[in-house]
């Protein structure tokens, strides 16, 4: 089948609203008529995507965010693939379009999409994420409203998340599951030729990074440690590691996973 303009605008509304970074219908039209010629083959593209993960371990670290969530008096870590997972299955995976924008702004905050379109089945994942203008200070039960530069930095972050869920909505759980597993086995045990310390060791290094680089203090890391419940050390340690990454992308609050403030109910307004 030969896709054509009107081919493609029959496929549905809002796909070339979404996908407005293709200049021109004519533009779509030859990226799908390549996916339709030259449609991916998923199993060559996990053993590339795992290839690069072996030829560079050090991004094992960073494949995955760790988060606990809390089911009545049990704490479970839950875990999933970070933004830099989803990229690079979709660079390895190939023919889709993905992208986000701001949808909407109001007084307190942003509304971000993000979009996935998959060329060969021609389905367009959208995913929203809302982007709030305020923060509470440590120790504060108050919320002041960002600076520009952090409003900007908030914007963007929220943006590369809701594209990370739309992406990951194209993509088959069985490559995700595959993917992150062959990290965690990574972040367990480094190629041999690095393995300079032990588990514990580096679980130690792992607290020391969350004191000295997160400012979160001892008893707080002990206190949120006691409250999980870890079957071994290496579930502690690839926990640690994903927390880390979930932080830093701003999956969680930092304030709210150390127990400084309760979690927020609603949109923080400016006080």
């Amino acid at each position: 089948m030969e896709y054509t303009p009107e081919v493609i605008n029959a496929k549905g509304p809002g796909i070339e609203q979404a996908t407005g970074m293709i200049a021109t219908s004519g533009m779509l039209e030859v990226l799908l008529n390549h996916a339709i010629s030259r449609p991916r083959n998923d199993e060559i593209a996990l053993e590339r995507a795992l290839e690069e993960l072996a030829r560079v371990p050090a991004l094992a670290e960073k494949a995955y965010y760790s988060i606990p969530y809390r089911d009545g008096e049990k704490t479970t870590p839950i875990e999933g693939p970070t933004i830099g997972t989803a990229m690079t299955l979709a660079r390895y995976r190939g023919n889709q379009i993905s992208g986000g924008r701001i949808v909407s702004e109001d007084e307190s905050g942003y509304d971000v999409e993000g979009f996935s379109l998959d060329l060969e089945s021609m389905n367009l994942a959208g995913r929203p994420f809302r982007v709030s203008k305020f923060y509470k200070p440590r120790g504060s039960q108050s919320s002041l409203k960002l600076n520009p530069d952090k409003q900007l930095q908030a914007v963007q972050s929220g943006i590369s998340k809701s594209i990370r869920n739309a992406v990951i909505r194209n993509t088959p759980e069985w490559m995700i599951d595959k993917y992150l597993e062959e990290a965690r086995k990574l972040v367990l045990s480094p190629p041999k030729v690095k393995v300079t310390k032990s588990i514990q060791q580096r679980i130690i290094d792992g607290k020391n990074m969350f004191v000295t680089k997160l400012g979160v203090t001892e008893a707080e890391l002990t206190d949120y440690i006691n409250g999980q419940a870890f079957e071994n050390d290496n579930d502690l340690l690839v926990h640690l590691l994903g927390l880390n990454s979930s932080i830093k992308e701003g999956c969680v609050n930092i304030d709210e996973i150390f127990g400084r403030v309760k979690p927020e109910t609603q949109m923080p307004q400016e006080k």
